[in-house]
């Protein structure tokens, strides 16, 4: 008996030496993705709230043009309208007849967008774009009560870069993007 218990308590330990070994070897560190949920910027770790982040790579490698393709993206968003306006509905929440407000707010750089009718941005000059879901009323305004589109667009540099883009499609759908930025005076005054 004593045997079978001295056997089972160091084939314990050699098991649990061995492990402790092994997952010194694996570790994989993963990129840190930095959001500006709380108006500052933070890791994603650290923000309370439930967030999509969409970056640059992720809009270049899915081909996602306007605020209208990033949307399909989000659990429980649903965009209506047409290529000229956007329209969204969160977790049942939608424009109300009343007030002609809508429950999801969209911020670019900071400037909030009230009229959704005539607002689908192309994405051509964006960094990333974040999704908070739920009620953001403390930091974004009476009317995040569903959730809030964060575009934050690419800061000017020294060099100059750009990009251009040209679409057609059915029905006579047509659409071109043009964009550039860089120095004017440099590092003083940029465009773009």
């Amino acid at each position: 008996m004593k045997k079978n218990l001295s056997l089972s308590v160091v084939l314990m330990l050699v098991a649990t030496n061995s492990l402790l070994f092994a997952s010194d070897s694996n570790v994989v560190e993963l990129e840190n993705v930095m959001v500006n949920a709380n108006k500052i910027e933070e890791n994603i770790k650290d923000v309370p709230q439930s967030i999509t982040v969409i970056d640059e790579e992720i809009l270049e490698e899915k081909g996602i043009k306007n605020v209208n393709d990033a949307i399909k993206e989000v659990p429980n968003m649903i965009t209506s309208g047409s290529n000229n306006g956007v329209q969204t509905s969160f977790r049942g929440l939608n424009l109300s007849m009343f007030t002609n407000n809508n429950p999801v707010v969209i911020y670019v750089d900071g400037v909030p967008y009230y009229d959704r009718y005539d607002f689908n941005p192309s994405l051509v000059n964006v960094k990333q774009i974040e999704i908070l879901r739920g009620p953001q009323g403390t930091l974004y305004g009476k009317d995040a009560i569903g959730a809030v589109i964060n575009i934050i667009t690419k800061n000017p540099s020294n060099e100059w870069r750009g990009s251009v883009g040209a679409e057609y499609g059915n029905n006579n759908y047509m659409q071109s993007s043009f964009n550039t930025s860089g120095a004017l005076i440099e590092n003083k005054l940029f465009a773009g």
